[in-house]
């Protein structure tokens, strides 16, 4: 009801219009927003726009979609299929640089090594000396946390074994 007392009004707004064009697009207008009412499939989705017309959500949501004729769908699916089959294959051919040259890896992890020592000896000497170094102060801070901890009146006793180089997760057990 509201969108016939809609077409009502525009008549009676627009009645000083003089032009035959002007006047012929509105009465064509007229019949396609009563072609609209008329149809039942559309009735949920009409609504006057800010123009002051009958419009219809359908209508803007095909306005808004992408159709593709179906020739144009299937070159469409080509090109998705080749462009989803090259990434397969350059996923499926990649290998990382250490299979493909390992002489740019040794070279690398040489590098790698002069940056923190001159020799593997000695980086192997450096990283125990690192290992020993990260023990002990565990050591010292499960002791100092056993300290702490024995002062408080009815204390837990911890009794946690120090960590060794075998076993260095001696602190989470």
């Amino acid at each position: 009801m509201l969108l016939l007392q809609q077409i009502r009004a525009g008549f009676e707004r627009n009645k000083g219009i003089t032009s035959p064009s002007a006047q012929r697009e509105l009465v064509n207008q007229a019949h396609k927003d009563l072609q609209v009412l008329e149809d039942d499939r559309l009735s949920r989705t009409l609504y006057i726009n800010r123009l002051g017309m009958v419009s219809c959500l359908d209508w803007e949501v095909r306005r808004t979609e992408y159709n593709f004729s179906p020739e144009s769908q299937v070159a469409v699916g080509i090109l998705l299929f080749i462009g989803f089959s090259c990434v397969f294959v350059l996923c499926w051919k990649t290998t990382s640089i250490e299979q493909q040259r390992p002489d740019i890896a040794e070279m690398v992890n040489f590098m790698a090594l002069r940056l923190e020592a001159d020799s593997a000896e000695e980086l192997t000497a450096l990283r125990e000396n690192q290992i020993r170094n990260m023990l002990e102060s565990k050591k010292r801070q499960s002791e100092l946390e056993n300290r702490v901890l024995s002062t408080f009146y009815q204390a837990p006793k911890v009794d946690l074994p120090a960590p060794t180089l075998r076993g260095t997760s001696a602190l989470a057990r």
